[in-house]
């Protein structure tokens, strides 16, 4: 929104401020639409205070209506200042050449406004000032005295602009319309008292301004931090694999000399072995064989790899010898027991094999 102020102070010393608020859009869209008809616009201000500015006494209070098309703009101004600016777009009924003043609805907006001013104001106001040329501005003109006279105004009809005001050579019979007035006050070098003409702004100055945004400038920030997060990751990273880096050239020496004892320990292992195998697998089978050596009697044990296992004998009972290797085949570490010859007859001979550990364990 592109604002605009206005400032007075009244008699009792207080001091206010009358503050107008355009949309922005709105400006930039009017001027894009002058410039494209190849128009350099060089101002925009309102016509109401610019008509009142000029026919107005230095410290008076009073309030202007200007009459137009299908509005008409209420003004109350003190001195230099502006104190209501309105515009009564409801007090215009009809259309086209039909077009009519509602003085009622015209009074009842007066009445609103005059009772919104502060009171040193409001009881310092006499004169109310009418814009404007044509039929609607006449039967207005016609109509309002009487009931201005309640509101303690009496009406004041403006036709021409004052050339004295203005310093400057105006035709006597220039009338008091906004466009005439707005030119003059231009040619007179009187800036009016709220411009809102939208500045030229540069490509350069609308990159920078979109860039530097706060939102722009918040991205930008976190993506810094994003950045500078990463970066101090991966050197903490770094610092980190320099420092194991290091460690390991220390404990190298000794890793690779636990290795050569570890393939050593692999390779001779079979020779090391302290868990007495053999002896095991010896107390295994006289477990199991009977107590009375003269039915069943081992004559040959052989190991061989340290977990394949053949027994040889002599067995007066071939009873016996099976449930020998029954209960050989229950033992717990001890699996594939097989029977590998059974021969003869009142003395025979046998030869068993088993495997000692687990099937499949060597």
């Amino acid at each position: 929104i592109s604002l605009g102020s206005s400032r007075f102070q009244l008699e009792d010393g207080s001091k206010h401020a009358t503050v107008v608020g355009i949309p922005t859009g709105h400006l930039e869209r009017l001027a894009a639409a002058l410039r494209a008809a190849r128009l350099e616009p060089i101002s925009f201000v309102l016509a109401a205070p610019a008509l009142h500015e000029s026919v107005e006494q230095e410290g008076e209070a009073s309030a202007s209506i200007v009459v137009g098309a299908t509005s008409l703009s209420l003004e109350v101004g003190k001195g230099d200042g502006i104190a209501a600016l309105r515009c009564l777009d409801s007090v215009v009924e009809g259309e086209g050449s039909n077009r009519q003043i509602n003085l009622a609805v015209l009074l009842r907006e007066l009445r609103v406004t005059l009772a919104q001013l502060p009171a040193p104001l409001r009881a310092s106001l006499r004169t109310l000032r009418v814009f404007g040329d044509g039929p609607m501005t006449e039967a207005l003109v016609s109509s309002l005295p009487q009931p201005l006279l309640a509101l303690g105004l009496h009406l004041e009809r403006v036709l021409h602009v004052p050339l004295a005001k203005l310093g400057m050579g105006l035709s006597p019979a220039a009338k008091a319309l906004p466009e005439v007035c707005l030119a003059a006050h231009y040619l007179a070098a009187r800036p009016g008292r709220m411009e809102f003409l939208p500045p030229r702004v540069s490509a350069w100055q609308q990159f920078v301004s979109r860039y530097s945004s706060r939102g722009v400038a918040y991205a930008i920030s976190f993506l810094v931090f994003g950045v500078l997060c990463v970066a101090g990751s991966f050197a903490y990273q770094q610092t980190q694999l320099s420092k194991l880096r290091k460690e390991w050239s220390g404990l190298s020496p000794r890793v690779r000399e636990l290795e050569t004892i570890q393939q050593d320990i692999k390779q001779y292992r079979a020779w090391f072995d302290d868990s007495v195998r053999h002896l095991n697998i010896l107390k295994r089978l006289t477990e199991v064989f009977p107590e009375d050596g003269s039915v069943l009697t081992a004559k040959n044990v052989e190991i061989r790899e340290g977990y394949l296992v053949t027994c040889t004998g002599t067995t007066k009972d071939a009873e016996v010898l099976y449930k020998t290797l029954d209960q050989l085949r229950a033992t717990r570490g001890i699996s594939e027991v097989t029977m590998d010859q059974l021969r003869g007859d009142a003395s025979r001979q046998f030869s068993f094999n088993f495997h000692w550990g687990e099937k499949g364990q060597p």
